[in-house]
């Protein structure tokens, strides 16, 4: 039984390591987003061009 406590311990400081990895990545994005604004404002509030989300192949129907 102590093993298993063990293991659900590991796991759950895995989680939270990774937790806030992730935390700390939203975070720099955030300041690079607010930096970008900053910078400027239009950029932030135009969206990607429509060909950028298109599939590099042609279409071909």
């Amino acid at each position: 039984m102590p093993r298993a406590i063990r293991r659900i311990g590991v796991c759950m400081a895995s989680i939270l390591v990774g937790l806030e990895t992730l935390q700390r990545y939203a975070a720099e994005l955030m300041r690079a987003h607010i930096t970008a604004q900053a910078v400027d404002p239009l950029a932030a509030t135009i969206d990607a061009p429509t060909h950028a989300c298109a599939p590099p192949w042609p279409e071909r129907y």
